[in-house]
């Protein structure tokens, strides 16, 4: 199951119990590192840090599949934002659908939405979502997505009578393991 709350660290360099290492950026700017401390976890010694922020579950797909011990070989990490004017009830809608339509996608075997509850440092964007590859060959899967999201049922990020879309990519990465903790 997904944690509840997660606290996401961006930096450059951070020992933390999950530490995933950049390996291809989609959209937007991502850090180069990105640690992931579950809610039961203190992160009170973080510093030096560019953001620091928790969120709150809002949904997770695919947690009842089996997975492999240890954290996963890779992730896909969105940070969005609804854009202004944007609807945002019917954005979520939108987005809920959207993390459904990823997680089909051949070697993303699960995934997790959530909101921002509280920015300990930094801006950390409204929404952040990640989800879990079953392999470190982050090219083949995003060469994957961009084939299910070219027919996939959620369609495009919809867009105002205007053409501007509802959605803000803040950042858009794939992300490889690079440390996890034995404890």
């Amino acid at each position: 199951m997904a944690p509840e709350t997660l606290t996401i660290v961006l930096a450059n360099l951070l020992e933390a119990p999950v530490h995933y290492r950049q390996a291809l950026t989609v959209a937007g700017h991502m850090p180069e590192c990105l640690a992931l401390y579950r809610d039961s976890e203190d992160i009170a010694a973080v510093e030096n840090v560019d953001v620091c922020a928790c969120f709150r579950k809002r949904l997770e797909v695919g947690w009842n599949e089996p997975a492999s011990e240890g954290p996963a070989p890779a992730i896909l990490a969105t940070l969005t934002g609804p854009a202004n004017g944007a609807p945002v009830q019917e954005l979520n809608a939108w987005y809920d659908a959207h993390v459904i339509d990823i997680v089909s996608t051949p070697g993303i075997v699960r995934g997790a939405r959530y909101d921002r509850a509280e920015v300990k440092q930094g801006a950390a964007a409204p929404y952040f979502a990640f989800y879990e590859l079953d392999t470190d060959d982050v090219e083949q899967v995003a060469a994957d997505l961009a084939e299910v999201m070219a027919t996939c049922p959620s369609g495009g990020i919809p867009v105002n009578t205007d053409g501007q879309p509802w959605l803000v990519i803040d950042g858009f990465a794939y992300f490889t393991l690079s440390s996890a903790s034995t404890d």
